[in-house]
């Protein structure tokens, strides 16, 4: 009886040095996945920075769209102030032909002409203006709306690196723990035997 516990024993032992091994092959495989989830918590990282990032150039697009929006309606205010001075003068071409019937000679003519160009340049630069200014809050629109396609794919990114990160961190754990237990069940047997 008792050379059948010890033959018993001699194999628990067996077992246990068996698992032993196995504990420092997994302390070696935890110390991989650690590696790993050393490595998801950098992407992890760097999709926050990321996000922070994106987050920081969609606030400043809105700005600037903020402060566009505001030069153009001056813009427009001001263009229209001048079509109704123009409007109010009778139109561009009795304005040109009212200037030139009032010349007093030459070199008035020639001093009227070049302020009527330099009018005409003006209203042509705020127009240019208005269309520039609504070109670039289209553009800041458009530019919001991809960064916010971008920021959409990287949170997506974000929740798949966390799940596989507690995926890792609860693999390891249980894999040591269920190591723990059989090899505290077999001392606890040996124990028994012994006693036995």
């Amino acid at each position: 009886y008792i050379k059948d516990l010890e033959a018993e024993q001699q194999e628990i032992k067996q077992e246990i040095n068996k698992l032993k091994g196995d504990k420092s092959d997994q302390k070696a495989v935890k110390t991989a996945l650690q590696k790993n989830i050393d490595n998801l918590q950098s992407q992890i990282n760097a999709c926050n920075k990321q996000i922070s990032n994106l987050d920081n150039q969609i606030t400043q697009l809105e700005s600037d769209i903020v402060t566009k929006t505001s030069e153009l309606e001056k813009a427009k205010y001001t263009f229209r102030q001048r079509l109704r001075a123009i409007y109010m003068s009778g139109g561009t071409s009795t304005s040109t032909l009212s200037l030139l019937l009032s010349a007093e000679d030459l070199d008035d003519l020639l001093t009227k002409s070049q302020l009527t160009k330099s009018i005409s340049a003006y209203d042509n630069a705020l127009m240019q203006k208005i269309v520039n200014d609504m070109k670039t809050i289209e553009q800041n629109k458009a530019d919001i709306n991809k960064l916010i396609e971008e920021q959409k794919t990287t949170k997506a990114t974000l929740a798949d690196k966390k799940s596989e990160l507690n995926t890792q961190v609860i693999e390891v754990n249980s894999t040591l723990a269920g190591i723990e237990d059989d090899i505290g069940d077999l001392q606890d047997k040996v124990a028994a035997l012994e006693k036995a």
